[in-house]
């Protein structure tokens, strides 16, 4: 019953950080805390806490999937600086990668990032052919898209229908 809660209550922040991004182009501080502690408890209520070893892979997971999260979306946010000249990345997607990261662990990193892309191709793809204009126009913000594919993720992983 208490991953349930916590599950819903991940994805009501999940909600709203998809509606600050994509309306404001930001992801609060507060919306990525509130995400992290979340899945920091979520993953604290399944350890099996009388094997030191599961103790010791859940934290190890949790760590590598926010540094995982955050290092992917920090060196793209270099890269871009240096090569453009401009923010490609926000900080606030650096801090979200790292929230999704405790919940998702490493491997869950890569789909969260598979799958913000796969909604980004189809939004850009649907506002293509339905205003007849070129991307170059928008700015597609890539929050929108991450924080709803977290939240099948985590829908899925809970359901036991995808194990990362």
């Amino acid at each position: 019953m208490t991953a349930v809660a916590l599950l819903t209550a991940a994805t009501a922040v999940l909600f709203y950080l998809t509606y600050m991004d994509a309306r404001y182009y930001l992801l609060p501080n507060k919306g990525n805390l509130a995400l992290a502690v979340l899945g920091f408890l979520f993953r604290l209520i399944h350890i099996e806490w009388h094997d030191g070893g599961d103790i010791q892979a859940v934290f190890t997971d949790m760590i590598l999937g926010a540094v995982c999260g955050a290092g992917i979306f920090l060196l793209t946010r270099w890269i871009s600086l240096k090569w453009k000249g401009v923010e490609g990345i926000g900080w606030g997607d650096v801090k979200f990668s790292a929230a999704a990261g405790i919940w998702l662990g490493p491997a869950g990193v890569g789909l969260m990032i598979g799958g913000a892309a796969f909604l980004l191709l189809a939004f850009g793809m649907a506002v293509v052919a339905l205003t007849r204009r070129s991307l170059r126009d928008y700015y597609l913000p890539f929050g929108a898209a991450a924080a709803p594919a977290t939240a099948v993720l985590l829908w899925l992983n809970f359901f036991g229908l995808l194990r990362f």
